[in-house]
């Protein structure tokens, strides 16, 4: 909040030195120099802004059982905890209204996150004055209010989190979780397997160089990468990076000063490569070169940290702001973990597609991941895009996860089949002077890139489609592999590009007809 927009908001009211301080702390200093009547007619005025479009709110329970076992277990040196809040936005009940209303994809978009944004200030300020104190004291090092959930991320010790918990808008609090996000991971290690002459294989078995040259690449889209990160100066991506707003790692103690994109684990670079690589020595890599890529380095040497998570969540949704999310991790065969829940949900309400990896822990049945086999998810109740594996000949690779789902729900998973199998991918080799180095790779990874490549072509044909019906395009185009029908192994079939594209060019003429 500058200076000149606080003082349209709060009457003028402005200390020395504001324009330099965090919303945060900026609301603090209003309070602190008496101006506390003017903080209230801020609230007061984002309540009236609110009523053009009133925001669907519900209430979570405090979990004092688990707040109360984190207290117990610490000593005096402070921790990353996530402070949930107790209204947060019902995203089936706001989701429902978009729809009545009729609203495209984009429309919806900013709908939600200017509701998302209006709740979080709103707790933030109510809460800057305890806040303020707490820091000042020492006891809370740093303090993050989240947009997309209504939570806080702080780094604290113990008194600062007692004295958190104690107040009204607060529900519960919870130690930031860690965990390895590696189980879809590429099978075939660098150099195992020659490179192939000509294009990567799913180009040509998807006819992909016939919709490109119609125009349909996927320019206009913008695909995310929310991995371990991206090696950006490869020849195959540093053509298609979004320098503006196109990079993002967060930090648990402040973000560092990073501005060129890198992969930590060299994985995120694999993985969207077949979403929107770019020829490299006449080899076409990537379903959609036209589009465009950001990406955040969410998952840190390849680990998993919830708060980390929601930050760089936070990030895509308010600053990134892609068409199509790549999240080729997991928690774990046959794990619910649903921790990552409130995240899918945000995206899919701000019209954005994330795409998950089932795992790689085939043949065995149930062995898909969470959060790719979660269900019951806002807005309609089914579970994220899960994606296996196929070879280039319609074979479900053998370590594809396979279902039923594992928890709960009656949707077949996984949900789609992409091409995973000894394909072509961008290589990190952690030499930035090395910048146009291939290997094969096989896995669930791989075959996230190139669905959401897919999704990326079928965007651009239908760029205010909804994402529920995003979701069902591909779906309902998919080419059925293996037994007949829908079934545990490859749910609706292998994503078909072609199909994906004129269904895509049917409903948008449709839409173009009734308005």
């Amino acid at each position: 909040m500058t200076a000149r927009g606080s003082a349209a908001v709060l009457g003028g009211c402005i200390p020395p030195a504001a324009a330099s301080r965090s919303r945060l702390a900026l609301v603090a200093m209003l309070i602190s120099f008496g101006c506390a009547q003017a903080v209230r007619e801020g609230l007061d005025a984002a309540a009236a802004a609110r009523d053009a479009h009133p925001i669907p709110l519900k209430t979570i329970g405090g979990e004092a059982g688990a707040s109360d076992e984190l207290l117990d277990s610490l000593d005096d040196e402070p921790v990353v905890a996530i402070v949930e809040m107790t209204r947060q936005i019902d995203l089936v009940a706001l989701s429902a209204i978009h729809r009545r209303e009729g609203l495209s994809r984009l429309a919806a978009r900013e709908r939600t996150l200017a509701a998302m944004r209006s709740l979080a200030s709103e707790t933030e300020t109510r809460l800057a004055r305890r806040v303020a104190k707490l820091r000042a004291s020492g006891n809370v090092l740093s303090y993050r209010h989240l947009l997309h959930r209504n939570a806080a991320i702080v780094v604290a010790d113990a008194t600062g989190l007692s004295a958190l918990i104690e107040e009204p808008d607060v529900a519960g609090i919870e130690r930031a979780h860690d965990s390895v996000a590696s189980t879809s991971r590429d099978v075939d290690g660098p150099g195992e397997t020659p490179i192939p002459l000509g294009d990567a294989w799913p180009v040509a078995s998807m006819g992909l160089r016939e919709l490109w040259s119609e125009g349909v690449d996927g320019r206009g889209i913008v695909v995310a990468s929310l991995d371990s990160g991206v090696f950006g100066r490869h020849a195959a991506l540093a053509p298609g990076w979004r320098r503006e707003k196109g990079w993002y790692e967060p930090g648990l103690h402040g973000d560092p000063d990073s501005d060129t994109p890198r992969d930590d684990a060299a994985h995120g670079t694999l993985v969207i490569s077949g979403a929107v690589g770019r020829e490299v020595d006449g080899r076409a890599l990537g379903a959609a070169p036209g589009a465009s890529w950001i990406a955040v380095l969410a998952n840190a040497g390849g680990g998993y940290n919830s708060a980390r998570m929601a930050l760089a969540a936070d990030w895509l949704l308010f600053v990134g702001r892609p068409d199509v999310i790549l999240a080729a991790w997991g928690h774990g065969p046959s794990n619910c973990e649903d921790m990552d829940r409130r995240m899918i949900e945000a995206f899919r309400a701000a019209g954005m597609l994330p795409i998950f990896a089932a795992g790689n822990d085939g043949p065995d049945r149930a062995s898909g991941q969470s959060p790719a086999n979660l269900s019951g998810l806002a807005p309609d109740g089914r579970g994220p895009l899960a994606v296996g594996a196929i070879d280039r000949n319609d074979t479900i690779a053998p370590l594809s996860s396979r279902g039923p789902r594992g928890c709960g729900g009656s949707e077949p998973f996984p949900d789609l089949l992409g091409p995973g199998w000894n394909v072509p991918v961008a290589r990190d080799v952690g030499n930035p002077a090395l910048d146009d180095r291939l290997y094969v790779a096989s896995g669930t990874s791989i075959a996230v890139g190139w669905v959401g490549g897919i999704a990326a072509l079928a965007m651009q044909a239908a760029p205010e489609m909804p994402i529920h019906e995003v979701e069902d395009l591909l779906k309902g185009t998919a080419r059925d592999v293996g037994a007949p029908g829908l079934d545990d192994d490859s749910g609706h079939g292998a994503v078909d590009a072609r199909s994906a594209v004129e269904q895509a060019r049917r409903w948008n003429e449709l839409r173009a007809r009734d308005h």
